[in-house]
Parts: structure tokens; sequence; C-alpha cells
């Protein structure tokens, strides 16, 4: 899911750019993140209700693939999402912790 509201080619191969496994996850989780480009990005955790949990990362990544592993130990099993900021957009991934 994008947000806000975009459309075409450029949106989607944002959304590509960032891809999250395992899914479902037990207490670790790994996203992957082709930027392309050097930029600026931010993960952010959030509850099903819409909280913000945590800010995950804040930092730059590379113009290659990147991997980041975060551990989901002290979160109970549920569904959340990541915001995932760019200075392209914003891209919302779901996650189930089983």
């Amino acid at each position: 899911m994008i947000s806000p509201c975009g459309t075409g080619l450029g949106m989607k191969l944002l959304e590509e750019a960032f891809v999250v496994y395992p899914i479902p996850c037990k207490d670790e989780l790994t996203l992957s993140v082709n930027a392309k480009i050097r930029e600026s990005v931010t993960i952010e955790l959030y509850g099903a209700s819409g909280s913000k949990l945590v800010t995950l990362f804040d930092g730059l990544v590379d113009s290659a693939l990147s991997e980041f592993n975060f551990s989901l130990k002290k979160f109970p099993p549920g569904v959340y999402y990541l915001n995932c900021i760019s200075k392209r957009g914003v891209v919302v991934k779901w996650i189930v912790k089983v």
C-alpha cells in the first residue's frame, strides 16, 4: 500500500523497493530496501490501532540493496504495519506477528 495516493510506474517501483519477510513472523523481521539512489529513509512500526510504537531506522541508505533486521520480541502477537518513508513517498507494509 502506498500513501499518499499515487499512481503510475514510479509509485509501483517505490512499493517494490521495500520488501518485508517473513510474513507471518515470530520474533525477527527483515526489511530489504532497494533504494536505487542514496536517500534518507525512515522506518516506523505502528500497531493495528494506528498508534506509533517505535522508529526502527532513520538514516541514509545507499544506492544498493540494504537489509535491516528488527527484533519484535517485546511486542505481543498481532497485526502491525511499517511506514517506510522516503522523499519519493510513503510505503505501508503489513506485518503479522505470531
